[in-house]
Formats: C-alpha cells, structure tokens, sequence
C-alpha cells in the first residue's frame, strides 16, 4: 500500500481494536503472560470483541463513462454497517486514474478506477469499503491499525466483488455455459473438449489469484461476485468451474500421465500452491475446520484437531498439517509461491487465515524485522504440530543471500522457499517417539530450540552443484563408484542406489516402495551407470525427454539399448564388469513393458535429483546385513559440508544434516537415506522421561521448560542419545 491521495484531507478514525474476553464478561489479567491463552491450549471460554472506525465510500450512480464521484463517511465496526468490500489488483501504480472524492479530486490507480467503473450502479449508491481509499495511505499508523481489521472488513461485508482485467463476451458460448455450472454437483459438467473452455484460460490464470492478501479477501467472503470486462460471474459459477478444472487434472491420472489433454489449464509452475486456484475447497475446509475431499468437498471429521493441543497425533496429521492451507505450516509453505510488497506481511496474512493459531487480538507491529517474524512464528510450529515436522523446511542457504540475517538456522526462511518438495512426505524416521518432553524448549531471547536424538552418520562427500540432474552421471557414478567398500560391487548396493535416486520422489508422488521389483532396479539402474561411462557427458536431463515420449515396438527399443551398450561392457570399472544387464531383463520378464518403466524409473530419478543433492555418508554403527554403501539425499539449494553430522530427531519425521558451531549446532538440511525413513534405526530406542505424563503433567506441575536430562544409551544399536542445543 503506496499510493498517494493528493489533496485530501482525511478525518482520523477512532483506532481498531480486537479484544479478547471471558464468556462471564471480565478480561484476562493485565499481568498474564503474553501468551497464557496460547499455552493454555484452548480459548474455549473466550470471544473476540471488535470496535474502531472504519470509512465506507458512498459510490455515486451514473453511467461507465461518467466521472467517478464517492462521499466517504465513517462508521463503527461494531454497529456492523451494511457495505461490500471490493477486491482487485493495484497494478502498476504509475497508471493513475481519477475520481472525485467528497467534491475533490481523488488521484487512484487505474485498476481501481476500472474496478469502481464496472461495480457502479446505474440508478442508486452502491456503499464500497476499497482499501486504497479507506486508508489514509500517507498514515503509517492508520495503515497498521486497519490492516490488523482487514479480516473483518471482509467476512463482515455483504458481498466481496472483484475485479479481475480480463475481456470476455457475455455473447460467448462458453460464458453462457459457464453460468449454467453448479457448484454442488459431483457430474462432470465441462465435457470431454478442453479446447471449447479455452477462451477462459486468461480468467483462471491471471495474476490476481497469486497474490497473498487477497487469500483472505476471498476465502471470508460471505457472498464473492467476479466482474471482468463485458461479463458479471455469480461466485459459484467461478468456483465450480475451478473445481471441474480441477478434477479433469487430477481424477484417475497416475504419477506419469503426460499427455493430459486438460494440462493447458495447469497453472505456472511458480503459482500451483494458490488455495485460491481451488477456492471451493479452500471454503469448505476454512467452514468446517478440517480437510475435504478435494474432488467431492466432503469434510473428513476424523481429523479434527483435539482443543488440546499436546493431544494431537502427528503421525496421523503430518501430511495434512504441511501440505493444507487451513493449517500454520501448510500455509505458509504456499504463501512462499504467492506475491506480496512487504515480506513481513507473510506471516501477518498466514495468521489471518488459519484455524490452528489462537488469535489474542493483538495489533502488528511494524518495527518487527522480517528475521523477529519469521522466529516468532517459528516458536509457534512446535506447538502447532506436536512435532518438529518444520524442522524439514528449514536448511542452511547455499547462496548467502537467501539468508536473513539473526534468524536461527531451525527457523525456516519463508521468503527462500526450498525445491525439494519430497522432505514433508510421509516419513517417520524417529519412529512414534515424540519431542523432548514438550515443545517448550525454545528460548526466544538466545534464538535457541532443544532437540533429543542421536548422531547417526557424518557426511563424507556431496557433490556441489545445486541441480544434480543437470549434473554429469558420471560424477554420479563415479560417486557411487568410490564408496563401494569391496573389490566386486554387491546386487543390495546397485538396489540401494537406485532406491536413493527414485525413493524421495516416489514417497512425494506416493507411488509404493516396491513399485519396482529388485530385477527391475537393477536393470534400470545398470543401464544408467553404463551410460555413464559409454557417454560421459550425458545428464539425467537430457535421458527425461525419454521419459516422456511414447514408443511403438517399446520392448525392442529396451532391447536394443542392452546389445548396444554389451559391446562397452569393458569400459565399465572392475567392480561392476560382472553385471548382466540382459539376464536381468530376461528376470523381470514380459509382465511389464520394460521400456515404459525404465521412462517411468528415469522420470523418478529426474525428480529427485532436479531437487536435490546425493552424497555418501558414514553411519555410526553399520549392521554386517548391511550394503557396503550408504547414500543420502540433501536438499538441493542447502550448503553440505564433508564433517556435517546426520542426526534423529525425536519428533522429527526426516533425518537432519547439524554443523557443529559450538555450544550448539546449525541445521543444515533435511535428508533423505532410504533404509531410514521408516523409523528402522529406532529399535528398541526408548524416552525414559515421558514416562513423567507429557505435556498436560508438566504443565501443571509449572515446568514448561524442564531442565535438559543428561544423555543416555538406548536402543539395540547402543545409540548416545543426547538433548542438543539448535541455533
């Protein structure tokens, strides 16, 4: 918010404030903590009371072409005056349109002016609440103290309408049929023609839906009505026809579907993550406060959240709580692909808009730093998720400049968004052990975050480059190569490789472990490392075109690949001359079309390297069962150094890379080593203290911050289990 308003002069409003109270009519304590009700668990015994002024614009009636002419009269909130709120982007703030307000002239963008001009009555007022106008944009303070109501503005205005600057025909077929949609209707309503829907690709992918603060604008919005050039849209016509978009893209289509003729209406890779994309689902999980079925809107009550806190399971809503918008950690990891002009306003508008952060009505504070928001509302994650699932977005920057200066290494750094989507899958490394006692263990003066877990590995080498699948497969290779621990490279190490290259990407598009058979893996495998050495130049990147062709006569083409690459058989290194890439293709036999799976195996591989780094590692204790090698995968825009340590977390879904910086550790990345992920280094590991009764126990005993207990050795692997200090 920048603009100018000329000459006006503005009456100041009486400040906005949102109060929390008792249900019997008294007020907290003035001395209570500032976080009491937060770590009470539940504001079940409170409501929320809003009074201040707010300006509504008495929009003029008159023609399209005729001046813009508004009075602008103040009103309290509380008295809960009748208006709409009106939504729309700024644009370039340079093209300035005009109106008059009160008789004088009014300087707008000439977005608002567009928008005003085509939500104007021809025969009466229409009372407006436009941000750019009702706020003094000149008053810093007003600004801050009527964003802190924004939510209210909306969810108590009769209709949200907004302003979308695309032309369409109200002559035009497809919006004559765009208007017959129904929003509750489960019967596909678009037809088998992707083409016919075409004319309204400007309306589902403008800009407008990227934005942050417009998230809430349209997800509180009693009533929504769209207008564009030439066409008014009821909000259920719009909403349906995202919601059948929607289920053309993803009912019935597998992990590589890749010719989906609906795929044009897939919006820009930068902008997937705007709930507002979906905004039917986003509603209903906003009104019934649990997840939806995406396709059908059906509330899945089982997994509401417990009004205490300390009682959810995060097992059972891990993956719910980091992927839906509805949640703190979900949402702001979609916020990282949405537009806004002051990054400190991510997490102000996060907090507006999820159901699992207790507001106390406190007004935002402009003089915090980005690093002072982004700590704070790390502190809260913890809670939030019974669990230190967040710990899997946070990571030390390759490129120093993505860093915020003072914000601790375990905070993630949301206006740097990682790429490696597969760290928030459904892993479970630490097994069902829970955080150190409670989450409290987080002192926001040092910056410092307790952890309990044992080192498991330490980093030997990684390779540097931030995108290996542009990387040589020879450096992969010869990676590989240089920790087989033996003269003859065993079956169970060619298996391991190829689980760490496909492992991540598979558990993020949930395709089952054992997708590929053990024969399979080490065909699809053998045959890359042998192209590694045929053509040493040659990239995953440029074997992913592959991928996604469709062949005739497919198993002859795997076939000719196997007799072109036996003859290179000797440039292959000693340890791997035994293998028999055409004895293992004769194993996996004519059940499957070798050739379609060897594209879906390269896709894989693609995936998870494009977002990721390999490295090998040294476990600390090595079952003699066990390959020789062990590989990770680290995330890609992190910085991994040779002497990082690998440690379990309890609590922590993902191992995670730590650097010694004495007296605590940074976090440098999440980390991906298949034989892990599933708790399997956890036998027998055991918490001695949470025998004491967990969170509800030491809360009333007022030990919120229980003195660290010394370490301990626990589990079938003997493992120092250890309370560290993040930093």
């Amino acid at each position: 918010m920048g603009q100018g308003t000329g000459n006006y002069n503005y009456t100041p409003l009486r400040k906005g404030i949102r109060r929390i109270y008792k249900n019997d009519g008294s007020f907290p304590p003035k001395d209570a903590p500032a976080d009491a009700l937060f770590l009470t668990g539940s504001i079940a015994n409170y409501h929320m009371v809003t009074t201040g002024d707010i300006r509504i614009l008495k929009l003029l009636p008159g023609s399209f072409g005729d001046p813009l002419r508004c009075r602008s009269r103040i009103k309290r909130i509380e008295s809960n005056p009748k208006y709409d709120a009106l939504s729309y982007m700024w644009g370039d703030s340079s093209l300035t349109g005009s109106m008059f307000l009160d008789n004088k002239p009014f300087p707008v963008t000439r977005s608002l002016e567009n928008a005003l001009r085509h939500v104007r009555l021809r025969g009466s007022a229409r009372y407006l609440w436009a941000d750019a106008v009702c706020i003094n944009q000149r008053d810093d303070e007003e600004k801050g103290n009527q964003i802190h109501l924004m939510k209210e503005v909306y969810s108590r205005a009769s209709t949200v309408r907004v302003w979308i600057d695309v032309e369409l025909s109200l002559e035009d077929p497809v919006v004559q049929k765009l208007f017959t949609l129904r929003l509750q209707d489960n019967d596909d309503q678009l037809g088998d023609d992707p083409e016919y829907w075409k004319v309204l690709l400007p309306l589902l992918q403008n800009d407008y839906w990227d934005r942050l603060w417009i998230q809430q604008e349209l997800v509180f919005a009693p009533e929504l009505v769209f207008y564009c050039r030439g066409v008014t849209i009821p909000g259920n016509c719009l909403m349906a026809l995202q919601l059948q978009v929607f289920r053309k893209l993803t009912g019935g289509k597998g992990p590589f579907d890749n010719d989906d003729p609906w795929g044009l209406f897939r919006p820009l890779e930068s902008t997937i993550k705007a709930p507002s994309r979906n905004l039917a689902c986003w509603r209903a999980m906003t009104k019934s406060k649990v997840p939806v079925d995406p396709l059908t809107l059906k509330p899945d009550f089982t997994l509401l959240i417990p009004k205490v806190k300390w009682k959810l399971d995060p097992r059972k809503m891990s993956s719910h709580l980091s992927t839906n918008p509805i949640y703190l950690l979900g949402m702001l990891r979609q916020s990282q692909a949405l537009k806004l002009t002051d990054p400190r306003d991510r997490v102000r508008a996060v907090l507006n808009l999820v159901i699992d952060y207790d507001d106390d009505g406190a007004e935002a504070d402009y003089s915090q730093t980005v690093a002072e928001l982004y700590h704070r509302v790390a502190w809260l994650l913890p809670f939030e998720c019974n669990s230190l699932l967040f710990l899997a977005m946070a990571k030390t920057s390759i490129n120093s400049n993505d860093d915020i200066q003072d914000l601790p290494s375990w905070a993630p750094n949301w206006s740097s968004p990682g790429n490696a989507e597969y760290f928030l899958s459904a892993f479970h490394a630490a097994g069902d052990l829970p955080m150190y006692s409670t989450p409290f263990q987080a002192d926001m003066e040092d910056g410092i975050l307790h952890a309990r877990g044992f080192k498991y590995a330490t980093v030997d080498r990684t390779l540097s480059t931030t995108d290996n699948s542009s990387t040589p497969f020879s450096v992969l290779s010869s990676l590989f190569i240089t920790v087989v621990k033996s003269p003859m490279c065993h079956y169970g190490d060619i298996k391991k490789l190829a689980s760490t290259l496909t492992g991540p990407a598979m558990a993020e598009l949930r395709i089952a472990r054992d997708y590929f058979s053990e024969s399979e893996a080490i065909l699809y495998t053998g045959i890359l490392l042998d192209y590694s050495f045929v053509t040493p130049g040659i990239r995953i990147a440029d074997l992913f075109p592959y991928a996604t062709k469709v062949y005739k006569h497919s198993q002859r083409e795997l076939r000719f690949v196997l007799l072109a690459l036996r003859k290179f058989r000797h440039l292959r290194p000693s340890c791997l001359r035994w293998l028999d890439l055409e004895k293992e293709s004769a194993a996996v036999g004519r059940m499957v079309d070798q050739t379609e799976r060897f594209g879906h195996f390269i896709q894989l591989v693609h995936k998870t390297l494009f977002s990721g780094r390999l490295a090998s590692i040294s476990p600390i204790v090595t079952p003699k069962s066990a390959p020789s090698i062990t590989l990770a995968i680290t995330e890609g825009k992190a910085l991994i150094r040779p002497g990082d340590e690998i440690w379990i977390l309890f609590g922590c879904p993902t191992p995670m890379v730590l650097r010694r910086a004495m007296p605590y550790f940074l976090v440098a990345s999440p980390t991906y080593i298949f034989d892990i992920m599933n708790g399997e280094a956890m036998d027998g590991v055991e918490t001695p203290d949470d025998k004491s009764g967990g969170w509800l126990t030491m809360w009333k005993r007022g030990m919120m911050i229980p003195s660290p207990k010394t370490s301990y050795v626990s589990g079938k692997c003997k493992w120092n289990v250890e309370v560290i200090r993040l930093g």
